[in-house]
């Protein structure tokens, strides 16, 4: 690992542990939590931006929904073929969220029409940092050679959507 690619983990594990105390647990190299976790992650993702789709009155954080909505389901078809081919017990993927993402999109769907985007926003900003995060360390250090290339490959599109709603949070 070179030494700027070692400085932007360290920088952005750093920042993460300053916006969410549960971020050190997110160093995974096994492929049961990081398929835990990947899963729940697409699933927040996915059901989360169908609630904004219906009550943001933003085009800007609508158009950004329904780009997670793709993006996320594509992510999610390409890991279930990447489970199927690294012969992954498929009984063991999460089929709902897990009890923090359950309430964290229940709190979106009650929110007000007027704090809906920000607090939408605010969990894309998240969830898009534990994304980055989980995926950058199991491509580096994963136990499972098809899902580490799975979640590289995935990476640049986590990126880019992390950029954009930091973006999005910014403006605001």
């Amino acid at each position: 690992m070179t030494f700027n690619k070692m400085a932007v983990l360290a920088l952005t594990a750093t920042t993460l542990m300053a916006f969410s105390p549960s971020a050190k647990a997110l160093m995974v190299e096994d492929t049961e939590t990081f398929v835990k976790m990947a899963t729940i992650s697409n699933m927040f993702e996915i059901e989360s931006s169908k609630v904004a789709l219906q009550k943001s009155k933003n085009p800007q954080v609508k158009k950004f929904a329904q780009q997670m909505i793709t993006d996320h389901t594509n992510a999610a078809a390409k890991m279930k073929l990447s489970l199927m081919k690294a012969k992954y017990d498929m009984s063991a993927v999460p089929v709902k969220l897990d009890q923090k993402h359950a309430d964290m999109l229940m709190d979106l769907e009650k929110d007000s029409a007027a704090d809906f985007d920000e607090d939408y926003v605010e969990a894309q900003v998240k969830a898009h940092d534990e994304a980055v995060t989980l995926f950058t360390d199991y491509a580096e250090d994963g136990d499972n050679t098809i899902l580490k290339t799975f979640a590289a490959s995935t990476l640049p599109v986590l990126k880019m959507h992390q950029e954009h709603v930091d973006a999005m949070d910014r403006a605001k």
